[in-house]
């Protein structure tokens, strides 16, 4: 492999629609650019130098990944033919691995991020504590061995990754995904600390203010939390993105402060992001769908939809325990006619 040639490739990864990329083009040119770790958003991505362990097999490997890519912006329940090809994809590393690659800290990475869109969490933390056993300073191993510690509910040892990066290597998606699992955790001010920091250095992503909005909303400033949704509107353009829409669709449909929510317009972003992604299941827009209903007092929209989320869910990620639970526990509301609402936070004045 010469030292001008440059080999990249795409690994699916478990898709929080919440908190997903703005679409499938601007995923595919992301992740097909010179930097390392742009490519992100659901995505990861290698450059191979000499000094990466390459092998055939591995180039077959990124074509499967690119041709399934290609016919589908995947789903956390990809389709039958899609999952084929992620099963092929797969095969083929764990091929590269068998014929001398399984010193390279990179091959247990890319292993462990098949696996983590596999919803095998606990296999990607293995595969991942293999790379970093390799190579210590793998900044891509951190952050998705935090990726899978977080979608298994461990959002403990998941900030402790996502930190682990930010020393090696800081990116934006780093301290936006630790932010996630900072309120997880109650702790408002560090995910607020996080959201900032995430929204200096991408200042025209819409998306991190809504996130942000929502956090302003639970801690009962509404005031910061409108200016924050302002700004995302003016950035959203005419064309928003299926982040912005259904982000704001939570808020408007959970929101603890009253003067936040509204249950129609959370209808109405979540069925236009139903709309943009009609042939996909993906569970994090059912589940924004969901309560949407519940807020706007249709149930049975609610029920049907929540069951469909938990459903995949299920199927997906049977390891996401703990997400796996909350989702059931906003069914059981549903199922009693009251909508759901995300708890209070608490932020210095």
């Amino acid at each position: 492999l010469s030292d001008g040639l440059r080999t990249r490739y795409l690994l699916t990864s478990e898709i929080s629609w919440r908190h997903a990329s703005d679409n499938f083009p601007g995923l595919l040119r992301s992740a097909l650019s010179d930097d390392t770790r742009k490519g992100t958003y659901g995505f990861g991505q290698w450059r191979a130098t000499p000094g990466n362990c390459y092998h055939p097999v591995r180039l077959q490997f990124e074509l499967y990944i690119v041709k399934g890519l290609k016919t589908s912006m995947l789903p956390t329940r990809p389709n039958r033919r899609i999952r084929y090809k992620l099963q092929r994809s797969a095969t083929a590393l764990m091929l590269a691995l068998s014929l001398g690659c399984a010193a390279s800290a990179a091959s247990y990475t890319r292993q462990g991020y098949v696996l983590w869109h596999r919803g095998d969490y606990d296999a990607a933390v293995s595969a991942f504590d293999k790379a970093l056993k390799t190579d210590p300073d793998d900044a891509e191993a951190y952050y998705g061995r935090g990726r899978a510690h977080g979608g298994a509910g461990q959002y403990d040892a998941a900030i402790a990754d996502y930190t682990s990066a930010i020393r090696l290597d800081p990116r934006s998606f780093d301290y936006d995904n630790r932010a996630v699992a900072y309120e997880q955790t109650n702790r408002w001010t560090a995910a607020l600390a996080d959201y900032n920091e995430t929204i200096r250095l991408e200042p025209r992503r819409a998306s991190l203010y809504v996130r942000r909005a929502a956090l302003y909303a639970r801690a009962g400033d509404v005031q910061k939390a409108r200016a924050d949704l302002a700004t995302a509107a003016g950035l959203a353009g005419t064309e928003p993105s299926i982040d912005y829409l259904n982000s704001y669709a939570w808020i408007l449909a959970t929101s603890p402060s009253p003067q936040m929510r509204n249950g129609a317009e959370a209808v109405r972003y979540a069925t236009q992001v139903s709309d943009k992604t009609a042939k996909y299941n993906a569970v994090g827009l059912l589940d924004t769908l969901a309560a949407a209903y519940a807020e706007n007092g249709q149930f049975d929209e609610a029920v049907k939809w929540q069951k469909k989320s938990c459903e995949l869910m299920q199927q997906a990620a049977a390891q996401a325990v703990a997400i796996l639970r909350e989702m059931n526990d906003r069914l059981a509301l549903y199922e009693k006619h009251q909508p759901y609402r995300e708890s209070r936070a608490s932020l210095p004045d």
